[in-house]
């Protein structure tokens, strides 16, 4: 379960903007989820609650997931897409994606009390 790990590092990302905000605690944070991160969101969810989020500055803080779509990109003409399977061919007729979006999982927004 590496989720644990993902949660603590992302939970530096929030104290970092937390401090460059200013804030005193922090209320919601919002999380952008990749369809293409092998994330198990439940767990993650259960990283933060229980195991990340008790006695520190976002100990009452609600978490948002935000799940984001998988972006393809042919990498002979450049077309995007999510609407193709890695092996089918793209419209210039090579089936050579690379994914460009939606792999990641990041902080994309914090709010919170100064």
């Amino acid at each position: 379960m590496h989720e644990s790990g993902i949660a603590k590092d992302l939970f530096s990302a929030v104290c970092r903007i937390a401090a460059e905000k200013k804030l005193r605690s922090v209320t919601k944070v919002r999380l952008k989820v990749g369809e293409a991160s092998g994330i198990d969101t439940d767990f993650l969810r259960h990283s933060f609650g229980d195991h990340v989020f008790p006695g520190t500055i976002a100990s009452t803080a609600k978490l948002i997931i935000i799940p984001e779509k998988v972006r393809l990109k042919c990498r002979k003409c450049g077309r995007t897409t999510r609407t193709v399977k890695m092996n089918h061919p793209c419209r210039c007729g090579e089936d050579d994606w690379e994914i460009s979006s939606g792999q990641e999982v990041y902080v994309a927004s914090i709010d919170g009390i100064r």
